[in-house]
């Protein structure tokens, strides 16, 4: 199975349950208006266990074609008083697209990621990843090399890497974090209701054939990312 999708991440001792979670989200967005859709909008959460150090987060609608705007749940997850520490995460396994973006009081780190290739802050990573010590035109060089030639470090840069998220997760949240199981929850939590506030997130039973609602647009860093690995311009 393969994924387009954008993930939330909060660290494990942030909230103490799901519905908290969930109601720091509706307060959070009210007045935000490219937050509010025409259906209503609900959590999906996977909460930490024992091997987890985040809680999941992705949100869905009953309606095909509603989006909400990653600027806006920016702005409602990481500059509300109420939700603090917030890393956003774009995972695409079809085309090898990275993204992962923390932010909290005192760090901000942003690295994306086409294959092996990174960009971002890469000069505050802190752990090993096996594309460290090649440059971008090295990496280029080492897919052309035959195999047969290729040192056990060339084969693992190219074959082996670490893509954006592997590394930010590593760095940020050492532990298990399966963000995808996010997307396997039978229940969420309903957030916005499309017409008025509500004043307390409600527990649902997904509806059958509910639809992901966050914009599918690139970040400028992998956009460019992206195209320059397309045209062959490392």
């Amino acid at each position: 199975m393969s994924y387009d999708v954008w993930t939330y991440l909060f660290p494990r001792d942030a909230f103490s349950s799901s519905e908290q979670l969930a109601q720091a989200i509706l307060v959070a967005q009210r007045g935000v208006v490219d937050f509010v859709l025409d259906a209503p909008v609900f959590a999906l959460i996977a909460e930490p266990n024992a091997e987890s150090a985040a809680w999941c987060l992705s949100f869905g609608t009953t309606s095909e074609g509603e989006e909400i705007r990653r600027v806006a749940l920016r702005y409602t997850l990481r500059d509300r008083a109420a939700i603090g520490t917030v890393t956003e995460v774009y995972h695409n396994d079809r085309s090898g697209l990275y993204w992962f973006n923390h932010q909290s009081t005192d760090v901000s780190f942003v690295l994306a990621s086409v294959g092996p290739y990174l960009v971002g802050d890469r000069d505050k990573i802190t752990c090993p990843y096996p594309q460290r010590r090649y440059t971008d035109s090295e990496l280029r060089a080492l897919h052309d090399k035959p195999e047969d030639e290729r040192t056990t470090e060339e084969f693992e840069a190219i074959e082996d890497y670490k893509n954006a998220v592997q590394i930010g997760l590593e760095m940020f949240y050492p532990g298990r974090v399966d963000y995808l199981q996010v997307f396997h929850q039978r229940s969420g939590w309903v957030v916005s209701d499309g017409e008025t506030n509500i004043e307390r997130a409600m527990t649902i039973e997904l509806p059958h054939g509910w639809h992901r609602c966050v914009e599918a647009e690139l970040p400028d860093d992998l956009a460019a990312l992206a195209g320059a690995v397309a045209d062959d311009d490392l």
